[in-house]
């Protein structure tokens, strides 16, 4: 995945001998993943995993069973989140290049 460098991870809350909240803190722990959005998708959306989840690190949860009108709004929603900051990031480094 590090070899990838995703522009946003979508996961399972509960996946096969994979812990979603500790995976999402491993990510979040990793440089290159602080700002990638991670969106939790369950079908357990109770306050307490929502707030565990926010705790490690996740960006958004999408209740089970989502449309796929919903789910594709979820993910153009961050992306888009993504690429304004990516190029206010890149707005800035032009305007210190420039300055005297």
């Amino acid at each position: 995945m590090a070899k990838k460098n995703p522009e946003l991870i979508f996961m399972d809350l509960f996946m096969p001998e994979v812990d979603a909240y500790a995976l999402c803190n491993f990510l979040r722990k990793a440089s290159i993943y602080k700002q990638t959005p991670i969106i939790i998708y369950t079908g357990q959306d109770s306050y307490i995993n929502r707030a565990r989840g926010l705790l490690v690190g996740a960006t958004d949860f999408l209740r089970k069973p989502a449309t796929a009108t919903k789910i594709l709004e979820t993910v153009e929603k961050y992306l888009k989140l993504k690429k304004q900051e990516s190029q206010s990031k890149n707005n800035l480094s032009q305007s210190l290049a420039l300055a005297p």
